[in-house]
């Protein structure tokens, strides 16, 4: 059954979240669009203006999906390819190139033009299969990653500012009920172990809240805390644990800084992030 209240508080979280970032974006010294290569965000290699042009793609490219979705399309848009690496990384810079400093106004139109139209979907459109670059799915799901991308990616921008920037309340709340929907698409499997890896994450602000990550080799389930006995225990706070997760805090540094401590072999414990790696 179609969780109706929960989609439509998930169009609502994608209007509050890219509302908050352009809030934030408009408050930025304009250098950071003009001389946008002295300006670094959390993601390596990719400077403040590279996120935004990523996340005004990623915007365009989610609109025409479900424009296409509406019609019973679900192909690849005409003439896409797929890029990833450093591909990807130079069709943005390539973008923030062109926008220069409208990179700002064309963020907020993107933003705009993708939020009317998901807050005008019928209902009964949710289900409706849309194309993804990573897979065909719900536009429900679609929304769902379009939060993964607004929540992330605001912090990787104010990280650039603020080395002690933390995610949203509202972004943690949803990231903490979805992390799985993120390493599904991160994971990389190997063959079937023989004894599978229980790394077991006590929330250290959220004493009710402990996630065992069971990794089998082919594959993985994150669920409540089990009585196995945990090969690895991280204990973290929430913003911490969603920031490892999502490979932007670096083991061995987050250690000796105090944000992770942990109980079993460092071996691993440090092996954890190479198994949610992008491909």
């Amino acid at each position: 059954m179609t969780n109706l209240a929960g989609i439509q508080s998930n169009i609502q979280l994608v209007r509050s979240l890219s509302n908050d970032l352009a809030g934030y974006l408009y408050s930025l010294p304009d250098e950071v669009w003009r001389n946008a290569s002295s300006y670094g965000s959390a993601c390596e290699l990719w400077k403040i203006a590279d996120v935004v042009s990523h996340l005004i793609l990623e915007s365009q490219a989610n609109y025409q999906s479900i424009e296409r979705a509406l019609k019973g399309q679900t192909s690849p848009p005409m003439g896409y390819h797929h890029l990833k690496g450093e591909e990807y990384l130079e069709r943005v810079t390539s973008i923030r190139i062109a926008y220069h400093e409208d990179v700002f106004p064309e963020f907020n139109t993107s933003c705009r033009r993708l939020n009317t139209l998901i807050s005008s979907l019928n209902p009964e459109s949710y289900v409706d299969p849309v194309w993804h670059t990573r897979s065909v799915m719900p536009i429900s799901r679609l929304i769902e990653h379009r939060i993964l991308e607004l929540a992330l990616h605001g912090w990787d921008i104010t990280y650039g500012f603020n080395r002690q920037a933390q995610l949203t309340k509202q972004a943690k709340s949803f990231l903490k009920r979805t992390m799985k929907l993120w390493l599904n698409m991160m994971f990389r499997g190997s063959t079937p172990l023989v004894v599978p890896i229980i790394y077991r994450f006590d929330l250290t602000d959220s004493p009710e809240d402990c996630y065992d990550i069971v990794i089998n080799g082919e594959g993985f389930n994150i669920i409540s805390r089990t009585d196995n006995k945990a090969t690895v225990t991280f204990h973290v706070s929430t913003n911490d644990y969603i920031l490892f997760l999502t490979s932007r805090l670096p083991f061995m540094r987050s250690v000796r800084r105090g944000y992770i401590t942990f109980e079993g072999e460092e071996g691993v414990a440090s092996e954890f992030i190479d198994w949610f790696m992008p491909l």
